[in-house]
């Protein structure tokens, strides 16, 4: 277990290159660590998914949690941006699969990186961690394991 963390909301490349917002968390040492992309339930970006973040980073995993609601609204706005996107149907696929595969590049191109990268997701998120593993892009089926 790591008793120093580093937490910080990054900028990361989402679907088709996009900035998307990112709660990323590592142990405070060199590493080498392990990765995992965590995926948020609909409730959004909250303080739940936050600790459970920080929680893998505490356990010795770089761990970062795409914000995927980011073509929606803020996380500030929470509550009008969870409107907008149940209005909407939800997050198109295409989206959330084109963000957790940004999780994982970043994560992987860190220099504290094992190279091994997971994902899990919570509650939507399961159902987007399923969707993720069935439906890689061809071009990064090596990005998650």
């Amino acid at each position: 277990m790591y008793e120093s963390l580093i937490c910080e909301t990054i900028s990361i490349k989402g679907h088709d290159g996009e900035d998307i917002l990112a709660y990323y968390a590592r142990p405070a040492g060199r590493g080498p660590y392990p990765g995992v992309v965590l995926l948020h339930h609909m409730p959004g970006w909250d303080e739940w998914c936050c600790e459970a973040t920080r929680k893998f980073a505490h356990h010795g995993y770089a761990a970062v949690l795409p914000y995927l609601f980011n073509a929606f609204g803020p996380p500030e706005h929470m509550d009008d941006t969870i409107a907008k996107v149940r209005a909407g149907g939800g997050v198109p696929d295409k989206m959330i699969i084109g963000d957790a595969e940004g999780a994982a590049r970043f994560l992987k191109a860190q220099p504290n990186s094992t190279g091994k990268v997971g994902i899990i997701g919570f509650c939507s998120g399961g159902r987007q961690t399923a969707l993720v593993a069935c439906n890689r892009s061809e071009e990064h089926t090596s990005e998650l394991q």
